[in-house]
């Protein structure tokens, strides 16, 4: 049987269904839903994941275990268990659910029970909401395929993508060719037209230019000229934070000359 080609929802239908899922539903349907959207994961991958797995400071989760019909198992392929990026958005979401004590084999999206989330029944109330939105009916497992399509729209690392959500490069050209953007030299062209600055050569003045009257360039706050050099406006601050690094630095080679004299006068 020939798989159906991708059929995702569109930038405004996410945001229409994320909007009433934040308006509307309970706060951890919309996290969840949110999640989705926005890490291109599967629905088995994301109703198994434990805080365990993930780590809020990188920004980052792993998925290693898959969850259907209340039974765990290993992810569905060899590039499915991997380490996934939390987009900001993502981590801000997440870190709004944070429970106040974490176990690491606890669930990060549990129900109104605190159970694991049952994605079957969870699917069938997404379908309510598209129908209440007047949304074309699409399977909840497609907010994958938004993930995907829209991060080939904006021209994002294929090769990023695959690693992203568990796939192939392969397997993404196949289904979401008609998602690549076709301006793949669209960064050369722009360092090629980017202006090239000339260096400017750097003149050193002799001193007897540097205090010529015809060409002085001393700004007006600073004090005139002795004949050596110009006096500036220190502050005091500066003054007295140069004048306890010299003395610390003074005490330092007065410390080791004494230590070095006494070292070889013993020696001698």
């Amino acid at each position: 049987m020939p798989q159906r080609e991708p059929d995702p929802y569109t930038e405004a239908e996410r945001d229409a269904i994320l909007a009433y899922y934040r308006e509307n539903r309970p706060h951890w349907a919309y996290v969840f839903v949110s999640f989705r959207f926005w890490t291109g994961t599967r629905p088995s991958e994301v109703t198994a994941l434990k805080w365990g797995s993930v780590d809020l400071l990188n920004a980052k989760a792993t998925i290693a275990v898959s969850r259907h019909l209340g039974e765990e198992n290993a992810p569905k392929t060899r590039a499915s268990r991997r380490t996934i990026t939390l987009l900001p958005n993502v981590v801000e979401i997440l870190i709004s659910t944070l429970p106040l004590r974490v176990e690491p084999n606890s669930y990060v999206f549990t129900d109104g029970q605190g159970k694991p989330i049952d994605q079957s029944e969870f699917a069938r109330g997404f379908q309510a909401v598209l129908r209440v939105l007047k949304i074309r009916p699409r399977p909840f497992y497609n907010t994958r395929h938004t993930f995907i399509s829209i991060a080939l729209t904006l021209g994002c690392n294929q090769k990023w993508i695959a690693e992203q959500t568990g796939t192939s490069i392969a397997m993404i050209q196949e289904h979401y060719g008609r998602y690549i953007r076709d301006d793949g030299d669209l960064l050369l062209r722009a360092y090629l037209a980017k202006p090239k600055i000339a260096k400017k050569k750097q003149h050193t003045e002799t001193l007897a230019e540097t205090f010529s009257p015809g060409i002085t360039k001393y700004r007006k706050n600073m004090a005139r000229p002795t004949g050596i050099e110009p006096v500036l406006r220190v502050p005091e601050t500066l003054v007295i934070s140069f004048s306890l690094r010299a003395r610390l630095e003074l005490n330092y080679h007065r410390g080791a000359d004494e230590s070095i004299n006494s070292v070889l006068s013993r020696k001698c």
